[in-house]
Formats: C-alpha cells, sequence, structure tokens
C-alpha cells in the first residue's frame, strides 16, 4: 500500500523529501532518502532552486508539469523544483539529494556569463551516474555527505563544504542543457574591459531608477564617449539600450510570474522604471513580439 504525504519542509527550500537524514549550509542542502515502504511526496507549493537526484537503488517515478518517467538506480535527475508536481517512491528505495537555492544558481551564472541573468534557467538533465558529468556529480554528492555524517559541525562550518557545492553547479551548468546554454569556452570573456563590467554592475544595482548615461559612465570611472564607445565594441549596443533591454527582461519576467488580478501592467512597468506606458508598450513588442497584455 502507497502512503501519500507532503515532502518535509527543510530550513532552506520548501518541499524536499528526507528520511533519511538531512544537512544545510547556505544555500544548500543535501539529504538521504531512505523509503522502506512506498511513498508519494507532493509538491504544493515549490520552491525556487534547482534539485539534484542521484538514485541508489530501488524505483522512483517522477511526474512533472510536462512529462512523466521512472528514475532507476544507478541515473540522475537535474530538475528545478518548480517543474516537479510528484515524487512516487517505491519500497526500498534510496537516493542522495541535493538542492541548490536559485539565488546561488543566478550569482553564479552571472559571474559566468558577465551579464546580468534575467530569465529562469529552464535546467533539465537526466543522465547515467557512470560516465562524464554523472559521475563527477555523484562522486562529489558521496563526498560531501560522508563528510556530513563523519561530522556535521565541521562540515558545516568549512569553507570547503561550500566549495564542493558550487564545484556541482559549475558542473551543471556547463554540462546539462538550459535557457543560456553555451559552449564552455564562451562562458567567460576576460576581453570585456572593466569599466562594462563596473557599469552593468551599476545599471544592476539602480535599474529601476533609470540611471542616465553620464551616471553610469561616472560610475564606472570613464567618460560617456569612451563608455559608448566600449558598449559599442563589446556589447554591439549602447549603453542606453542595453539598460533598457534589462528594464524590459525584468519586467517580462514579473508578467510570466504574476497572474493578471495580481498585478497590471502599469505596475509592472513602474517597478523597472517605464513611466511612459505607450513606449513601454512598444519597446517590448520590439523586444517580444508581443504586447505586455498578451504576455500574460
Amino acid at each position: 500500500k502507497r502512503q501519500s504525504r507532503k515532502a518535509e519542509r527543510l530550513k532552506q527550500f520548501g518541499v524536499i523529501p528526507a528520511d533519511g537524514g538531512h544537512f544545510s549550509v547556505d544555500d544548500f542542502d543535501i539529504w538521504m532518502a531512505v523509503h522502506p515502504t512506498n511513498f508519494e511526496f507532493t509538491f504544493a507549493e515549490p520552491p525556487e532552486g534547482i534539485a539534484l537526484y542521484i538514485a541508489l537503488s530501488g524505483v522512483m517515478e517522477v511526474c512533472m508539469r510536462d512529462r512523466q518517467f521512472v528514475l532507476p538506480p544507478g541515473m540522475l535527475l537535474a530538475v528545478p523544483f518548480s517543474n516537479l508536481r510528484l515524487l512516487r517512491i517505491n519500497a526500498e528505495h534510496r537516493h542522495i539529494g541535493l538542492a541548490f537555492s536559485q539565488n546561488a544558481i543566478i550569482n553564479q551564472l552571472t559571474r559566468l556569463l558577465e551579464v546580468p541573468v534575467m530569465h529562469e534557467l529552464d535546467l533539465f538533465a537526466v543522465c547515467d551516474v557512470t560516465s562524464g558529468a554523472g559521475a563527477g556529480l555523484t562522486t562529489l554528492a558521496r563526498v560531501l555527505w560522508d563528510r556530513f555524517v563523519a561530522d556535521s559541525e565541521a562540515a558545516g562550518s568549512a569553507h570547503s563544504t561550500v566549495r564542493l557545492f558550487q564545484a556541482m553547479m559549475l558542473i551543471m551548468l556547463e554540462s546539462f542543457p538550459h535557457r543560456y546554454s553555451v559552449p564552455p569556452m564562451q562562458f567567460t570573456s576576460p576581453a570585456v574591459p572593466k569599466q562594462i563590467k563596473r557599469a552593468i554592475e551599476y545599471m544592476t544595482a539602480n535599474i529601476a531608477a533609470s540611471p542616465n548615461v553620464v551616471d553610469i559612465a561616472r560610475a564606472a570611472g570613464v567618460s560617456v564617449r569612451a563608455l559608448q564607445l566600449a558598449f559599442q565594441e563589446f556589447k554591439s549596443t549602447t549603453p542606453s539600450k542595453y539598460l533598457r533591454q534589462m528594464r524590459l527582461e525584468g519586467a517580462r519576467k514579473d508578467l510570466l510570474a504574476h497572474p493578471a488580478d495580481d498585478m497590471s501592467v502599469s505596475d509592472v512597468a513602474r517597478r523597472w522604471g517605464f513611466t511612459h506606458m505607450g513606449r513601454f508598450s512598444a519597446f517590448y513588442r520590439e523586444a517580444f513580439g508581443e504586447l505586455p497584455s498578451e504576455t500574460w
């Protein structure tokens, strides 16, 4: 007989099944799921973040928004929590699970790409744990789990523990398909001048205030002309257009995330620094091929 319940609520994340114990540190969680009987775990309010399941024994059925499949032993699943609907755990199933917060993932990817990450990653992968990225992730997961089991207090306070979690994030971002997937050699761009990086950091921090190009240049430590030339050479656009695209992508993310009765188009526009609704709609349609009202 299959029992049904909601997955346990942990410190960092909303719903994670963890009958064999769990540990949390900063933006990361790791747990060992051991189920002697059949169980169903539902994800009524999934948190933001990426889940990694490494199946050790038994069978786990995974129900997502758009697909359903069985994860057998020796396979690994990486998926956003928001895409999960139900896990059916068969008796004697065991897996190591890890959770990476959305904030940690976005920060890591922003550093890799050297540009702001405005959209959901849509990362998804199912792979063998005996070769390639699957083998590397499984090895690191076992190392982390053994460290916590041996001395949870020491493992939780060690800087190397966070570095191991971060190494796993890098493997997933470089090896698994997602919205921002690019060849590994294109992840970093050392040739991008520091003044552009400083300008983008300033834009991100003041995005809703719509800073002008003079403010951006001052923050970057260069003249307006030098900033414009650098953006044209390395980003193929102007600082103003780059900032506008960042704001438009932020507005689109909000429109996709909130129901129409929760927040109006004008509320979203103002939140991202757009005060003229007509120009906002025109810019939005030019960027995304539809009006803001059609995104809902």
